[in-house]
């Protein structure tokens, strides 16, 4: 029995066909698609390294069929803006909260730069 309900939910991921569609830093063509939506953003770290800064989000998304999209913008400060588009209409996907933690790639960071996400700053680098 145990078999069939795990086969059964790994169906249902498939047909979802969720995933990440990021932006690299500076992708300024990028835009948000015209049915995208915000995510609840739980917890934020901005890490830097000897090859540049990244960001490690956890948050929440309205179903896991949701697709989680973001852009990278350095602009004298970092800004990243995350969303999530919501599934074709005719999939079928289960009515739940699905958490994320996703790592964002800020490139090249000089310490002390400011970071904002959605619009809220989230620190700085360093």
């Amino acid at each position: 029995m145990r078999r069939g309900v795990v086969l059964g939910v790994m169906m249902v991921l498939a047909a979802c066909g969720g995933g990440e569609r990021p932006g690299s830093p500076g992708d300024e063509a990028q835009v948000p698609p015209d049915d995208a939506g915000p995510v609840e953003i739980v917890a934020l770290e901005i890490v830097a390294g000897s090859d540049g800064a990244s960001l490690m989000v956890d948050g929440t998304q309205p179903t896991p069929c949701h697709e989680l999209g973001w852009i990278v913008r350095p602009d004298g400060r970092i800004e990243v803006t995350i969303w999530s588009v919501p599934p074709a209409p005719d999939v079928v996907c289960a009515q739940v909260i699905e958490p994320f933690r996703i790592e964002i790639d800020l490139g090249p960071a000089v310490a002390g730069t400011e970071v904002v996400v959605n619009g809220e700053v989230a620190g700085t680098v360093g």
